[in-house]
């Protein structure tokens, strides 16, 4: 069973992960205007994997974190 305080460290993680994520974009976009819409596209991909991936973690609850 996976306890409520891993799937916190893991909501957490994914946080950190997509924020650390979202600042590497807006850096890299300050020297490549043209690239902002592919940015874009991509750190809402990311966000809605990073979603899916904690709703299947917390629909399935007995799926090991190491299995991903």
């Amino acid at each position: 069973m996976v306890s409520c305080l891993e799937k916190s460290a893991f909501v957490w993680m994914l946080l950190q992960c997509w924020l650390d994520y979202v600042k590497w974009v807006l850096r890299s976009v300050k020297y490549f205007p043209s690239l902002m819409f592919v940015f874009h596209i991509s750190i809402h991909t990311m966000f809605l994997m990073c979603l899916l991936s904690l709703v299947s973690t917390l629909h399935y609850p007995t799926v090991k974190f190491n299995s991903f």
